[in-house]
């Protein structure tokens, strides 16, 4: 049986989750000295400015589907920077980077402390309850992915400013291939179990122990 509600309260949460991903990229980049994600509207967090129609809602919502909430992922449109802008490209790009994933750590967290405090209640056997339930996993997925070390993603930054020259020069070579990784990880189930996840689970646990401790309090 197809579940809809659910498919609903999971689009939702992972519009909003990805708008405020790219919102603080698009913030960060601005404080760092580049406006070009504020020039183009993207400083902002409207979905609209945000939501890919295929990657946020179509492949998401297919998938969702097809594995009944199992293995999903989506993207949004990526927010534009100009390094050249910012005062020190690589170390400023990795900061503007890193806020990405970092926000949906946070968003997670909130997610989990509000779950808790309704679960102290009793209240969380509703759509709202769910609502977190699909925010605290959709955010810890986005935080895990976005941090693997692969371009396009935020955690190449990482390896950007961490490699040695003749490995970052032979690291600037395979850049362009870096999509077809990505499309055997999330297709390899071994690959995309273990690196995935494993970091998704321990994630997903230490929030969820944050939402179990914050429900005990109340109780």
């Amino acid at each position: 049986m197809l579940d809809f509600a659910g498919l609903l309260l999971f689009i939702v949460a992972l519009a909003f989750s990805v708008s405020f991903h790219e919102f603080c990229h698009a913030w960060a980049a601005n404080r760092l000295g580049d406006p070009t994600a504020r020039f183009a509207g993207r400083l902002t967090m409207n979905p609209m400015a945000h939501v890919d129609p295929v990657g946020t809602l179509i492949a998401p919502g297919v998938m969702y589907l097809l594995t009944q909430g199992g293995a999903v992922f989506g993207w949004a449109k990526p927010v534009p920077v100009d390094s050249h802008n910012l005062k020190s490209p690589r170390w400023d790009g990795l900061k503007v980077a890193l806020l990405g994933p970092f926000s949906n750590v946070l968003l997670g967290l909130v997610a989990a402390v509000v779950f808790g405090v309704m679960a102290g209640f009793g209240l969380t056997d509703n759509a709202f309850g769910e609502l977190l339930r699909q925010l605290l996993r959709v955010n810890c997925l986005l935080a895990v992915f976005n941090l693997m070390p692969i371009p396009p993603l935020d955690g190449s930054w990482i390896l950007d400013c961490i490699l040695p020259r003749g490995a970052y020069n032979a690291y600037q070579k395979i850049k362009p291939y870096g999509m077809l990784f990505l499309v055997a990880i999330i297709l390899v189930p071994g690959l995309s179990s273990v690196l995935i996840g494993i970091p998704f689970s321990i994630l997903m646990t230490i929030l969820g122990s944050v939402a179990n401790g914050v429900a005990g309090a109340i109780a």
